[in-house]
């Protein structure tokens, strides 16, 4: 879900905005016909990991002995490009739990699904992508969602539930030597697809580690100007990035909490960052 990144300039390629990963994986791609390939993966987590009671960790993937799964079909044409996939996860977030104050071995899992539609069209020196994503979870790569503990069994297990989320952008390039670049990128946290019954602590919402979960929604207008000599490239570009937060619902004892779809829904509130980034570029 990663490999197809915007025209941007900077290393981020687009983060948080669209999928970002390097993992190791198996993969099959299968040419059916002139235009169009199906693909298949099997992965497992490394250096991007999902979240949990301890933390980012690859452990819940090893406790759930479950490689991420992922398949598209991609559709391909002069100057066009169209692709459609969906990528599941299903890991174990705990192995041992707690029953009548003993320890014992549960079977915690929590599976996402997670869609995606990805699109490019060129010609001569113009060229436009987009990529959104929509589902569950996914802060394995560095989307700003995550999951979230909703109830405690009898047998020591817990229960949990995947918050949704929305991402998507856009970029446009024009010219060869001198090349203008334009990327627009939107995030919507969505919450819980189903409510807990009562508000969560913020302590039991496992969130994507490079974002905070009273995170509403986030914008990015970054525009670029690159000077292309060989395989040198000269970039500068602009960024105002705003982000909408919330505010957590306080304790007197100083616990804070969301709201039953785990989001932060009291005092809403946008913070705004500019950034100018200069880089120069050797391609061999």
């Amino acid at each position: 879900m990663a490999a197809d990144h915007p025209h941007v300039f900077s290393l981020e390629a687009g983060a948080p905005f669209g999928p970002f990963s390097r993992t190791p994986l198996v993969q099959m791609d299968a040419n059916i016909g002139k235009n169009w390939v199906v693909s298949a993966a099997a992965i497992w987590q490394m250096q991007y990991q999902s979240t949990g009671p301890v933390g980012s960790s690859a452990i819940y993937m090893k406790y759930g002995m479950t490689p991420e799964v992922y398949a598209a079909v991609a559709y391909k044409a002069k100057g066009l490009q169209v692709r459609l996939g969906a990528d599941l996860v299903s890991i174990k977030p705990r192995v041992l739990g707690t029953e009548d104050g003993a320890t014992v071995k549960v079977s915690d899992r929590k599976t996402s699904l997670l869609y995606y539609a990805f699109a490019q069209y060129s010609h001569k020196n113009f060229a436009v992508k987009a990529k959104t994503t929509y589902g569950e979870g996914g802060e394995h790569m560095n989307l700003m969602s995550g999951y979230a503990k909703v109830g405690e069994n009898a047998d020591g297990s817990w229960n949990y539930a995947s918050m949704r989320n929305s991402s998507s952008w856009v970029s446009m390039s024009y010219g060869k030597k001198w090349q203008g670049v334009l990327f627009l990128g939107y995030v919507k946290n969505l919450g819980l697809a189903k409510p807990a019954d009562a508000p969560l602590a913020s302590g039991n919402v496992y969130f994507c580690g490079n974002g905070f979960s009273n995170i509403n929604q986030i914008y990015r207008i970054n525009p670029q100007l690159i000077y292309n000599i060989g395989k040198m490239n000269i970039g500068l570009e602009y960024q105002w990035t705003s982000v909408q937060y919330g505010e957590y619902t306080k304790e007197a004892d100083g616990n804070k909490f969301l709201n039953a779809r785990a989001l932060a829904d009291q005092n809403l509130h946008w913070i705004g960052n500019h950034r100018v980034n200069v880089m120069v570029k050797y391609n061999f």
